[in-house]
């Protein structure tokens, strides 16, 4: 939305459930404005109990299409918000696949029984929008794979986020790091705490680090906005757990700040169970910080030779890649990293790809 709201020839509108925007404070409001990103009323989730709150959303969206002569619609995630694709008309649709929504969420509801009919027509009603779709695109091959697989899409367009390299590359960390993580040696985990995410896995996986690493290292977490409480009391009382474990839990970052402790970390890892093309692998790339993965079906143009992998199925393997990255990560790997999300992680690149398919949909 940020490159398209700075583009001439383009009006950029956001809308969104109501949930969904109780996180964007006056910092973030303020960002969008700056950016020529208008912000739109929000609106209910669809819902099969509520029948006229469906309808009065598809009625808002229909008109707010034509009060604004919208050409395009884009959703920026493959579920739920598709649904709503199918309720109006007169304008080009894309959806955009990111990760989870299509590895996890969808796959999950395609599998459900008749005993519950509403998740199975909430399947099918997903698969209507992205059959109907003027475009689909993804941000990894394996997402695409996926929706051929399950017999949502033939055709995906790859178009991966992208990151800005030479903002993240000259951010300035002592400026924007937090307080608490000034004069710290940092392990740096920058994926939200929730089960997607492989808290328990990082956990375990930390409790059997040398003692030495525990004591003279501060790992730092990112609670996220949307975590569910509970969840994070538990993790948080896991990590409590951990003998000699210091940590910072951060409610939520700035994009700024999410650079500078990428940038000031000694290390970064990230572990999720299913993942995309995920920006926060690109931006360390970016700032030059070894990193460690999973070992998931990465985009390997991306990620192959750029970085350290452990095996997923064995905490003892992240145990064992935290302490050799700690001394033993190699330099040219940083450098490999650098040149080959320059190559193809920049974001102008693949946004310039994304600029190509809106003109060839509304020159139709």
């Amino acid at each position: 939305m940020s490159y398209f709201g700075t583009q001439n020839g383009f009006k950029v509108y956001i809308t969104c459930e109501h949930q969904n925007i109780e996180g964007l404070n006056d910092e973030k409001r303020h960002l969008l404005k700056s950016q020529n990103i208008n912000l739109l009323p929000t609106f209910h989730d669809f819902s099969f109990k509520s029948p006229s709150s469906n309808k009065k959303t598809k009625l808002y969206l229909n008109n707010i299409i034509k009060e604004k002569n919208i050409q395009i619609v884009h959703v920026l995630f493959g579920s739920p918000q598709p649904l709503w694709l199918n309720e109006i008309k007169n304008v080009k649709k894309i959806i955009t696949t990111r990760g989870s929504d299509v590895l996890v969420t969808i796959p999950s509801l395609m599998n459900v029984g008749w005993k519950k009919p509403h998740l199975k027509l909430l399947f099918y009603k997903l698969k209507k929008a992205f059959i109907k779709a003027d475009c689909v695109t993804s941000t990894s091959r394996l997402q695409a794979e996926k929706l051929n697989l399950m017999g949502f899409r033939k055709r995906v367009e790859l178009i991966k986020t992208g990151v800005d390299i030479e903002k993240i590359s000259t951010v300035d960390s002592d400026q924007h790091l937090p307080k608490q993580l000034k004069n710290k040696q940092i392990i740096f985990s920058p994926r939200y705490m929730s089960p997607v995410y492989n808290m328990e896995y990082q956990i375990d996986a930390i409790s059997k680090l040398d003692e030495n690493i525990l004591s003279n290292y501060t790992f730092v977490f990112i609670k996220g906005i949307d975590t569910e409480e509970n969840y994070f009391n538990k993790i948080h009382q896991s990590l409590n757990k951990v003998k000699g474990l210091k940590f910072v839990v951060l409610t939520e970052v700035t994009q700024l700040e999410m650079w500078s402790i990428m940038k000031a970390s000694k290390l970064v890892y990230m572990v999720p169970k299913s993942d995309g093309t995920p920006n926060s692998a690109l931006e360390c790339m970016a700032v030059k910080t070894p990193l460690i993965v999973g070992d998931l079906n990465y985009n390997k143009e991306l990620f192959g030779g750029t970085c350290w992998t452990a095996e997923l199925d064995s905490s003892k393997s992240l145990t064992s890649k935290i302490e050799e990255a700690l001394s033993q990560y190699p330099n040219e790997l940083l450098e490999i990293a650098y040149k080959k999300v320059s190559a193809f992680g920049n974001r102008k690149v693949e946004m310039e790809k994304l600029k190509s398919v809106y003109f060839s949909l509304v020159q139709k």
